[in-house]
Formats: C-alpha cells, structure tokens, sequence
C-alpha cells in the first residue's frame, strides 16, 4: 500500500479524512472503518505537528482541523440528545 502524506482534500469533509487514515494506515483492515473518537485522536495528532511546524500555512491547517473537530463534536452532541 502506498501512502501518502494528507493533503487539504483529505481534511476537506469527515468522509475523506476517514479514507485517507483507512488508505494510510494499516489499523482498519476488511473495510472497517475508524470511528470518531479516532479520528478526533488523529487530528489532534495533526494539530499538533502543524504546530511544530514553521514552514506551512498553519492557519489554513488548523481552520480545517478545528472545522473537522467542531462536526465531531456536533455528532456526540447529536447522539447524546
């Protein structure tokens, strides 16, 4: 499997974030998907390496981040209610 590094159209909805970990990772094999308590672990991972990082846009990176985190967010609520 080849991976490749996340692009802004993978953080562009919640279902191509979920494609692209399912593509690049090895931990959701025979079509599972990662639910949304992982993908909020693994935007907090990228929120933190964009961070750390001085040679990108950050801004654009955490807006699509935080915007990802926000619809997570909206879901629990939703299934809580």
């Amino acid at each position: 499997m080849k991976k490749n590094s996340i692009s802004y159209q993978d953080l562009d909805s919640l279902a191509s974030f979920r494609e692209w970990i399912v593509k690049n990772t090895s931990l959701y094999q025979n079509d599972s998907l990662p639910p949304d308590q992982h993908l909020a672990i693994f935007l907090d991972h990228i929120k933190s390496k964009v961070m750390e990082n001085t040679n990108i846009d950050r801004r654009t990176w955490l807006r699509m981040v935080n915007r990802l985190t926000e619809r997570i967010g909206k879901i629990k609520e939703n299934e809580n209610s």
